[in-house]
């Protein structure tokens, strides 16, 4: 290997291990052994569905032997205790809980009182040792893993033992009337197998040459098949350290400068169930700052339908990578400034130049609403500032609490030919003219299912070319085959809103299909036939007469083309 290639190697490839930091254990990269399991957390006790009032956490023998207890030790909260000498059988339950209370749960099964024992509702880290000081089991249960109602007086179980060394995914309040289920199978017990790698969900960059990478779930004990990848510049990586088991700290012998990013691939990142992701991209540098309207309001939902959302789009305008990192969505009061400020993101959220990100408060809900948004550009964030059916605001601010762009929006701003305006949005038509112009705003064309999270029709196709129609084709031939078997329709250049209808004929000008009945259209608008009459039947071969009245501000404009059905099964 030459000295270049190795310099190279050595620059581009570095694999590292991971050391576990935790406030109980120096030891690094432990493994637990699994023997036995806290397969219940009974944290919350009152008030009583059934259960003694008694805080308990329920403990399974996961090998085939029994396994005297003397010398384990819990860790919780900061404190530890010693359990006293108990055998305890192979494929059993053992109800743990304070000296004093283990009469009331004798009835459930075997109990093991302990000198001190006490649990936070809100959650902690519950570690078990061996007497040998092994890592037998841990887990860092949280109060968010409760079902919603099924919090109070009611214990979370894990779901599939399976699969132990996972948390919130695999642990929920139990299902049993009584608030439990100490000393027997869990009421939550399911097939639940985790098949799914990690995903890096947030970029935090700490300084000049810090980031931290945190994922979704826990990493891997050992992971020491993973690798960094510096993609296209030789970037030594200084130090890499885990923080958590679900982060990592990096650092970068670099100082990252402005307006330089700097591409990553992560390799062979493992869960702890071990499942191995395929590689990770992301990017890590420093955005100047913002001017006014290098990143753009673009669309807002203030109305949503019945049970639907609001939404706020923007998009990069500029043609350098923003960082959205503390930037925040407000409204205005009478004064012009920023109020009610609601952030977008408090880690590193990188915007290539005409990327559009769409923020609402629940990604499925909003995919449920409107299927065709693109799911990648739209972004959860805990809440949205207050949007007024009627009229209101809506502003989006820097991390210095500069207004970047802002926009005065009002139901009158719908066009008046809609019957209803809940869940239309509305959509800024020419990037180039200012928010504050309301002819510059239109409500989303019904071909679009009234709104567009995550991506910009094409609102113009060429500005000279005129108000026309374009048929896909010039024969259809609807036999089965994959090749025009539909004709697509579009109305191009449409820089107004219109209604419009949309009707075809045969040649001798009889009516046999109508795609449109006064709809709701702007922009680039298209629909598709499949060769068929009002009743679905399946036409003739010959020609037919497609006739479009487009009334545009009470003015009213038809397009005609033609189309031959060719050959039909």
């Amino acid at each position: 290997m030459n000295l270049l290639f190795a310099k190279r190697f050595y620059w581009i490839i570095i694999l590292f291990l991971f050391s576990v930091e935790s406030e109980i254990s120096a030891q690094s990269n432990e493994i637990p052994n699994f023997n036995i399991l806290i397969t219940e957390i009974f944290a919350d006790p009152t008030p009583s569905h059934g259960l003694p009032e008694k805080e308990y956490i329920e403990l399974y023998n996961n090998t085939s032997g029994t396994i005297n207890l003397k010398g384990f030790t819990l860790f919780y909260a900061n404190t530890s205790v010693t359990f006293p000498a108990f055998d305890f059988s192979a494929n059993t339950y053992l109800i743990v809980c304070r000296v004093g209370n283990g009469t009331s749960f004798e009835p459930y099964g075997p109990v093991v009182e302990l000198s001190k024992f006490s649990l936070l509702n809100t959650g902690s880290l519950l570690m078990l040792r061996n007497a040998s000081n092994q890592l037998v089991f841990e887990i860092n249960y949280q109060d968010k893993w409760y079902s919603e109602g099924r919090d109070q007086g009611y214990s979370l179980e894990m779901i599939d033992f399976n699969y132990p060394c996972i948390d919130a995914k695999n642990w929920t309040s139990t299902s049993d009337d009584s608030g439990g289920t100490p000393g027997k199978v869990n009421a939550a017990t399911a097939t639940l197998p985790d098949v799914t790698p990690p995903v890096l969900t947030t970029i935090n960059q700490i300084s000049d040459n810090e980031v931290e990478l945190i994922f979704d779930e826990k990493l891997a004990y050992s992971i020491s098949d993973f690798q960094i990848e510096s993609v296209d510049k030789e970037i030594e990586i200084d130090s890499i350290k885990r923080i958590t088991e679900t982060s990592v700290l990096f650092k970068i012998k670099s100082t990252i400068e402005n307006d330089v990013f700097y591409d990553f691939k992560i390799h062979n990142l493992a869960d702890c169930s071990g499942n191995v992701s395929a590689p990770i991209s992301f990017s890590i540098g420093n955005a100047s700052p913002a001017d006014s309207a290098d990143v753009l309001i673009s669309e807002i939902l203030f109305n949503p339908g019945t049970g639907g959302d609001d939404f706020v789009e923007i998009i990069n305008g500029s043609n350098r990578i923003q960082n959205l990192r503390k930037w925040s969505l407000a409204n205005k009061d009478e004064n012009g400034k920023a109020i009610n400020l609601k952030p977008i993101s408090l880690a590193d959220l990188l915007m290539q130049p005409d990327e559009i990100f769409c923020f609402t408060i629940d990604k499925n809900k909003l995919l449920s609403f409107y299927p065709e948004s693109i799911i990648s550009q739209i972004i959860e964030i805990g809440a949205l500032p207050s949007f007024s059916n009627s009229a209101g605001t809506v502003a989006l601010l820097d991390a210095t609490g500069k207004i970047i762009d802002s926009f005065s929006y009002s139901e009158s701003m719908q066009n008046a030919n809609l019957d209803v305006v809940d869940g239309v949005s509305l959509e800024r038509k020419d990037l180039n003219i200012s928010a504050s112009v309301p002819e510059n705003w239109q409500s989303v064309s019904s071909t679009y299912g009234y709104a567009t999270p995550g991506f910009r029709p094409v609102y113009t196709v060429d500005a000279n070319a005129g108000l026309q129609m374009i048929l896909s084709t010039q024969v259809i031939t609807p036999d089965g085959d994959g090749q025009n078997d539909d004709l697509k329709i579009e109305i191009q250049n449409l820089n107004y809103s219109a209604l419009a209808s949309l009707d075809i004929y045969n040649a001798n000008g009889a009516f046999v299909s109508k795609l449109w009945n006064n709809q709701y259209i702007s922009g680039l608008a298209s629909t598709s036939w499949a060769a068929l009459d009002a009743s679905g039947k399946l036409l003739p071969t010959g020609p037919y007469i497609i006739h479009a009245v487009l009334n545009i501000n009470n003015q009213i404009i038809e397009l005609t083309d033609k189309v031959v059905i060719g050959f039909s099964k």
